[in-house]
């Protein structure tokens, strides 16, 4: 070997103080960076949370939702005049394909199923949906059962995120040592008593 070679070889092994605080510099960046990913990250999760609970906020209570809802109580209320549990008969709440209540049950049927794949895949805080919509959950299922019961003697696929959110729903507020809400009768306005 040359002692050319031997210097160029000496050269490319040799770091100034420079070359050396890039290195490191670029070092902390990363490692910063990689902290701040995963701290901010559970935040992000929460805004994207919300920001969902919102959306779901303003479809179950829009105003369409408000109509189904009780176009549905009032037909519950219709058929059981003192409530499903004191009726002799049952299977009263079951309608065919194309009436307006069959209408409106699967308009609700559908949002509370879209809900509960939010709420049961843990897209959405299951406690945070159940303090804002578990009593709507379980009285609005209490109204559908008997129909969708029905339904799903053809389709067992049907509403099967609603059952479990409802499930979730029960559940939720045995742990937190409440009463299941019960269907209330809606209050006629004065006008149309």
């Amino acid at each position: 070997m040359t002692a050319q070679m031997l210097e160029q070889v000496t050269n490319l092994w040799a770091f100034t103080y420079t070359d050396i605080l890039a290195v490191v510099m670029s070092a902390v960046a990363i490692s910063v960076s990689i902290v701040v990913f995963f701290f901010t990250r559970p935040i992000e999760k929460k805004q994207h949370q919300l920001a969902i609970l919102q959306t779901l906020y303003q479809a179950l209570n829009s105003k369409d939702m408000r109509d189904a809802r009780i176009h549905i109580s009032d037909a519950y209320w219709a058929c059981y005049p003192d409530g499903i549990e004191k009726a002799a008969t049952k299977d009263k709440m079951i309608y065919a394909e194309g009436t307006p209540t069959k209408e409106q049950i699967r308009k609700l049927t559908g949002a509370f199923d879209a809900a509960g794949v939010l709420v049961v895949n843990r897209i959405v805080e299951p406690k945070l949906f159940f303090d804002l919509y578990g009593g709507m959950v379980v009285r609005t299922w209490k109204m559908v059962q008997e129909d969708v019961d029905n339904d799903r003697k053809y389709n067992k696929e049907l509403c099967r995120w609603f059952i479990k959110l409802n499930e979730m729903a029960l559940e939720y507020y045995k742990t937190q040592e409440l009463e299941p809400p019960a269907i209330f009768k809606r209050q006629q306005p004065p006008s149309q008593q």
